[in-house]
């Protein structure tokens, strides 16, 4: 996912006053931001991407993005007429704001806030019904699909479904690219893409630095559906307290909220936004 420079078509959403100023004399250009999916998202790593040897393949993940900005000293680019619901499971980029008439120049503050969804949010590419469960749940992200153990002896291998919603409440601040450039640059006659990218794979690490990528485990999921109906739910995820899975197996960075399963993966899903390539973002729980 890298910045690239593209010419657009009319905007679809009002001028900002700013832009609109600018109209009259400003060099403009145009601003895309766009969101995407990793691959673990989109199609699933190897199994041996999981340190227990275990796997997941995702089918549903929905996301609420309530706003994303760019700032500079030539005012704000950009920003969200309402939350958006997105299933970045589906192959992407999805573009969820696109913005002419914006002055040239360099916007470096870029952030995006994900949170729980209400009535006024309205469906990217989700559903629907998908966007109305999410807003009568209050979820900011919901993610579906089936865990699978490492194989036994005689290769059989123990698999579980999930559907899992959560509501973490997070604004990623300070997007930077990996060459250490702050926010984005609206070039002059031309237009930009900011890429809000998605390491889906972040809910299943067991460290919750949002820095640290940990190592992927899945086995205490598994074993976390104690009546053994093949569902893993969240209530049972809730069940399964910290200080009795093996020490030093999750690391909660001294997070004194996050007491079970559950918590620590609803942790995790405010860790997953990066920039454009990859680089960081800055998330602040709120």
């Amino acid at each position: 996912m890298k910045k690239s420079l593209v010419h657009f078509p009319r905007p679809l959403w009002p001028i900002t006053a700013t832009a609109a100023a600018c109209l009259l004399g400003c060099d403009t250009g145009a601003l895309q931001i766009q969101t995407a999916g990793d691959t673990f998202i989109e199609g699933g790593p190897a199994d041996a991407a999981f340190v227990d040897g275990g796997g997941v393949v995702v089918s549903k993940f929905l996301v609420v993005i309530t706003d994303a900005v760019i700032q500079g000293d030539l005012g704000d680019a950009g920003g969200l007429a309402a939350p958006v619901v997105i299933d970045i499971h589906q192959a992407g980029p999805h573009e969820i704001f696109l913005q002419e008439g914006v002055a040239a120049g360099a916007y470096p503050k870029a952030s995006v806030s994900v949170g729980p969804a209400d009535d006024s949010a309205i469906p990217a590419n989700a559903s629907v019904d998908d966007t109305a469960i999410m807003a009568d749940q209050a979820f900011s992200v919901l993610i579906e699909g089936q865990i699978r153990s490492q194989p036994g002896e005689q290769n059989e291998q123990v698999e579980k479904t999930f559907s899992w919603g959560l509501r973490s409440n997070t604004r990623y601040v300070d997007c930077t690219l990996t060459t250490g450039e702050p926010g984005v640059e609206v070039p002059s006659g031309a237009g930009v893409i900011w890429t809000v990218g998605w390491v889906g794979a972040r809910l299943f690490s067991d460290d919750l630095s949002p820095t640290e990528a940990g190592q992927l485990r899945v086995q205490s999921i598994i074993d976390a559906d104690r009546n053994d109906d093949g569902v893993v739910d969240t209530d049972e995820l809730v069940a399964v307290d910290l200080e009795d899975v093996p020490a030093g197996l999750y690391n909660t960075r001294g997070a004194s909220t996050v007491v079970t399963l559950f918590d620590f993966i609803e942790a995790q899903s405010g860790t997953m936004v990066r920039h454009s390539d990859g680089g960081p973002c800055t998330p602040e729980r709120r």
